[in-house]
């Protein structure tokens, strides 16, 4: 599929991000299935018990709890800027038990703790959402004591596929990257974690991949609902640009489900992974 930056954004780009899956539960709940020992792998060797962990757009909990899990009896704090995925963290951590994990409400520009507090943090699929992240990684490299690591990993798009694909669908695609760009995110950022540590004053940046992938049927069905979810989502802004119709979005949701039934459908989506140490 051929995806390219959108070199002339609408004027009414705003100054701030719009992140396009709040309130969308159906989203939400596919968020809550993630774990730290597959989202979080590539950090998890980095973390010994007794350490002090933040999560910053922790969603829904349920890989900040597993990192709960590897430190323990170390504290963990998991930050996000929705209320309602905070409470429902804090509803998850409690019905587990889970004793040396908390959650707060703040933003990845401003975060409410001071300098030199955690000896390791985690951002998954958030740099790629905002229009700053150097800004973001700044504020994480502050709140990291001397020699703390900050673990990354986020999509880029330009390592997405989607076979068999079809006219519809090829149309989606770039759609999707002019929606996120136009909302303030790059969909393209995984390629340049190392670079992005280096300017916040990061050292010894490293970088890998893997990857989200659906080649089974229950994965495809499963991939087509998160599709589905995710489409929900970037339906407003679509509206709003006047990019789409509602009939549009309802067909692209339609031709999701259709693509799941092929038997030799496959998806797969690319995330990049760095790892860097505060000075």
């Amino acid at each position: 599929m051929d995806q390219q930056f959108d070199s002339q954004p609408s004027m009414t780009t705003p100054t701030r991000e719009h992140y396009s899956q709040t309130a969308n539960p159906g989203f939400e709940a596919i968020m809550a299935g993630r774990t730290a020992a597959k989202e979080g792998a590539f950090f998890l060797s980095h973390l010994d018990p007794n350490m002090r962990v933040l999560d910053v757009g922790c969603g829904p909990g349920s890989i900040t709890m597993g990192f709960a899990e590897t430190v323990s009896p170390g504290e963990v704090v998991g930050v996000d800027f929705q209320q309602s995925q905070v409470a429902y963290a804090q509803s998850l951590a409690h019905s587990r038990g889970i004793k040396n994990l908390r959650f707060e409400v703040a933003d990845a520009y401003r975060l409410p703790f001071p300098d030199n507090s955690f000896d390791a943090v985690f951002a998954h699929a958030v740099l790629w959402h905002l229009r700053e992240p150097v800004q973001a990684l700044t504020e994480i490299h502050r709140v990291l004591r001397p020699g703390g690591i900050v673990g990354l990993r986020d999509c880029d798009w330009g390592g997405r596929i989607c076979a068999p694909s079809s006219p519809l669908l090829e149309q989606w695609w770039p759609l999707t990257v002019r929606i996120r760009q136009r909302n303030g995110g790059n969909p393209f950022l995984g390629r340049h974690l190392r670079r992005l540590l280096l300017e916040a004053g990061f050292e010894r940046p490293t970088a890998g991949a893997s990857t989200w992938t659906a080649g089974t049927r229950e994965e495809t069905h499963h991939f087509a609902n998160f599709l589905k979810a995710q489409l929900q989502g970037f339906a407003s802004t679509a509206l709003a640009e006047g990019w789409m119709d509602r009939s549009e979005i309802e067909a692209v949701a339609s031709e999701m489900d259709a693509w799941a039934e092929f038997p030799d459908a496959l998806y797969v989506d690319t995330y990049c992974e760095a790892i860097g140490y505060a000075q």
